[in-house]
């Protein structure tokens, strides 16, 4: 079993490290879906102990400590009926490069040309806890797309860092490994895919627009699970295990590459085209790059 990707300061601190991390994209407004995103950062919170989640930040960007008491505060603060857009962070204590994570972005929906933006939750755990914990991961992912009304949901192999410069180096040789910015992403991605993951979730509106499941199941090949997940939404698995890949030795995976040209093909392959996240070593957008790590299973 390969170790996990860990990337250090001198101090011995992380700087980036891997992590499993579980994505839900979702367009509709905040206030539609409040309470239940409340419900799912509780169960996130159950499922990974306040052992592992400590810290959090105040409406005033102060830290503070998380616990039973802190969260319920912190959800009527930042969950406020009469706001119509939402916004909160969990992290372990690490400064960097947090091991356990939460990140929640709610969009109100209402300014005039935001009608591709969406609304996006992630969520993440060390890799290491993945693979212990494996089927009450998957059952928090499963249970949260079931009642979240998602437009397109991943679970996959990503980065935790701060160092974009060094995630966009990683990301390179991994192919496998997550580094999108969720927000930059979800502000013109409307019904489309946001890439290619080991498990994909497609919303109602996408399952339509590739023709339905079973549509969908019969221009893949048989490598490629297929199948209903729930209402009108589809579940896309590519293997086993998710895998990340690695240029320098040509594991460029093979069925990452399949999906990526069926969307692409169909035209669902998302591109960014509201915001540059990517910065060369100038500090200045580098739209090229960011374009060229969308399009990576494409080349």
């Amino acid at each position: 079993m390969r170790k996990d990707i860990i990337h250090k300061r001198a101090d011995g601190s992380p700087r980036v490290r891997e992590v499993a991390t579980l994505v839900f994209y979702i367009r509709h407004p905040h206030r539609a879906i409040a309470d239940g995103v409340i419900r799912h950062i509780r169960a996130f919170v159950d499922l990974v102990s306040y052992r592992e989640l400590t810290f959090a930040f105040d409406d005033n960007g102060h830290g503070l400590n998380l616990n039973e008491r802190s969260l319920e505060l912190l959800l009527k603060q930042r969950f406020d009926p009469n706001v119509p857009n939402g916004h909160l962070e969990l992290e372990s204590g690490e400064n960097l490069a947090p091991a356990f994570g939460l990140a929640y972005s709610g969009s109100a929906l209402t300014t005039p040309g935001t009608e591709r933006d969406t609304s996006s939750l992630q969520c993440w755990v060390p890799r290491r806890f993945f693979l212990a914990h494996r089927s009450e991961v998957e059952a928090f992912f499963d249970e949260t797309a079931r009642t979240l009304p998602f437009t397109f949901a991943y679970l996959g192999y990503g980065l935790s860092g701060d160092n974009i410069y060094l995630k966009q180096g990683i990301g390179r040789r991994y192919p496998g490994l997550d580094i999108a910015d969720l927000t930059s992403v979800g502000m013109d991605l409307g019904n489309k895919a946001a890439g290619v993951y080991w498990l994909n979730l497609l919303g109602p509106e996408l399952t339509a627009k590739l023709g339905g499941v079973e549509e969908i199941r019969n221009s893949l090949p048989d490598g490629i699970e297929v199948g209903a997940f729930s209402g009108d939404t589809c579940r896309i698995r590519l293997g086993e295990m998710p895998e990340i890949g690695d240029v320098n030795r040509r594991q460029v995976l093979p069925l990452y590459r399949v999906l990526a040209g069926f969307f692409e093909e169909r035209g669902v392959l998302h591109l960014p085209q509201h915001v540059v996240y990517y910065f060369d070593e100038t500090g200045k957008p580098d739209r090229e790059a960011m374009e060229a790590w969308h399009r990576r299973f494409l080349e």
